[in-house]
């Protein structure tokens, strides 16, 4: 999940509350109005959803007095200071916490491309290791098939080219073509 969006939003919202020198209440809709858009179902780690839909919540529980007043406006003008202030600090911890996540799933991904770089060149390494190995068995094999000596028999030439085919050389190429 890539919270680059609701970090964004939560640090507009606090980063709000913290220059205005508006009346809380006032700062706490200025939030609501950074806020009201995030998908906190799709935007924010799962342990932080219910605490962001109880503060939403919260803010709307009371209706419009008029048709065209929002509900926010008319909850936050009935909330206290200390309330408010409760608010405007459970919405930095909020902030605090998204931002923790945020640098956690990021180390995570440094972490996970490092690990995926060193396996790559982990197996570059091992293939040509097997590249040199398989080599130096061709040649091995080539040696013995020109030398025949006595103790060469038909078995161990078949498993020895039973082991080139499964090291991905034909026995039959000779060396020089491979080269």
């Amino acid at each position: 999940m890539d919270l680059s969006y609701s970090w964004e939003r939560l640090y507009r919202a606090v980063r709000s509350a913290i220059w205005s020198d508006r009346p809380l209440q006032q700062r706490l809709l200025d939030c609501y109005l950074e806020l009201h858009t995030l998908d906190y179902e799709g935007r924010l780690p799962r342990h932080l959803r219910s605490r962001f839909k109880e503060m939403i919540d919260t803010w709307t529980r009371e209706p419009g007095t008029t048709s065209g007043e929002w509900s926010v406006r008319a909850t936050l003008e009935k909330m206290g200071d200390d309330e408010a202030r409760r608010w405007l600090d459970e919405l930095l911890k909020l902030y605090t916490s998204v931002v923790e996540s945020k640098a956690s799933a990021e180390a995570y991904l440094r972490k996970r491309r490092i690990r995926d770089e060193q396996n790559a060149a982990n197996l570059t390494r091992l293939q040509t290791e097997q590249w040199k190995a398989t080599e130096v068995f061709n040649e091995i094999y080539q040696l013995l098939e020109d030398l025949a000596p006595v103790w060469y028999s038909e078995e161990l030439r078949k498993r020895a080219k039973k082991a080139l085919l499964l090291l991905g050389r034909d026995p039959a190429i000779p060396i020089a073509r491979h080269r």
